[in-house]
């Protein structure tokens, strides 16, 4: 049997061969796709601003909210709504069974919102409202009115990041 410099035979290093380029191209064929799905993204990502500048510009030039805000003030981070709301909660809703999970009615949670847009010092206890409400009004606050801690850019990029280490796990596993 005839050896080949790595070792084994002729047939096994064709072989190998044939595996390593099949493995560099599945490699280019992921960076290709990872570097199509940055370009979309890129370009979604600029229609999203100028759509939000659309917006912006509709709105008299008002910029999209902060984090900061909703700071209660300079020493408390804690925005005023929730620091009110959780109070509430704790006060009136510990023992409901449920609490965040079985949703408040959608009028009484729209009502909250209103009373406290029109003055945060609104006393939630006066307004008669379920807990439940209360608790889903806390919900949509933290996914419906905060802005994005983290923006489009920063995302684009810890998918791009995700992306790349996916593809290297990929290639080892099949390596």
């Amino acid at each position: 049997m005839d050896e080949t410099p790595t070792g084994g035979s002729p047939k096994e290093d064709k072989e190998a061969e044939k595996q390593r380029r099949k493995l560099d191209k599945e490699m280019k064929q992921r960076q290709k796709d990872a570097e199509r799905k940055k370009q979309k993204d890129e370009k979604k990502r600029l229609k999203d601003e100028a759509k939000e500048q659309k917006k912006k510009d509709k709105k008299g030039g008002k910029a999209a909210p902060t984090l900061e805000d909703f700071r209660a003030s300079a020493d408390n981070p804690i925005p005023v709504f929730l620091e009110r709301a959780l109070r509430y909660i704790e006060r009136e809703g510990l023992d409901a069974e449920g609490l965040y999970r079985v949703p408040g009615n959608r009028a009484h949670v729209d009502l909250l919102f209103q009373r406290f847009d029109e003055d945060p010092q609104v006393d939630i206890d006066s307004l008669d409202i379920a807990v439940n409400a209360v608790a889903t009004a806390v919900k949509d606050f933290f996914f419906k009115r905060l802005p994005p801690v983290l923006d489009q850019e920063h995302m684009a990029e810890l998918e791009a990041i995700s992306s790349q280490l996916l593809s290297a796990q990929l290639f080892i596993y099949t390596w």
